[in-house]
């Protein structure tokens, strides 16, 4: 996908943050825009902070869970991608997506990141060429 591409699925996806939270009728996300970095801030409604208060929230157990649930897949997606590219340096980041279930991407940011992260680099033309796994001293 090409930059353009990626900013404009970006876009869409701020946009749907924002949708979504008039939908529920939940404060909106703010925005935190650095060099290099961009987040969202997602304030509780009152009247979730207030059940909360109270002692009367039924909703702490899918937000915990959920939250949970993010944090685990960020950090398997990754590895999972170093392990079938190890096996086989010569796959495709669309064939490593379809053996681990993923969208390719998926793939493609978890593999951007090791890259970034020097876990991960790949060698040869953009045809023809191969993934090398990089161990911990290979910065």
């Amino acid at each position: 996908m090409s930059a353009v591409g990626e900013i404009e699925a970006w876009g869409r996806g701020i946009q749907r943050a924002f949708e979504a939270c008039r939908a529920t009728g939940t404060p909106q996300p703010r925005v935190h825009v650095e060099p290099g970095e961009l987040w969202f801030e997602f304030p509780f409604s009152p009247s979730y902070l207030e059940s909360i208060l109270s002692g009367k929230t039924t909703q702490e157990g899918p937000v915990k869970t959920s939250v949970e649930t993010t944090v685990e897949m960020t950090v398997k997606k990754p590895e999972r991608v170093l392990e079938e590219l190890e096996a086989n340096p010569r796959l495709t980041l669309a064939e490593v997506a379809d053996m681990i279930g993923k969208s390719v991407r998926t793939v493609e940011r978890a593999s951007a990141k090791l890259v970034r992260e020097g876990r991960l680099r790949y060698v040869g033309p953009r045809k023809g060429g191969h993934w090398e796994v990089l161990g911990d001293d290979n910065e």
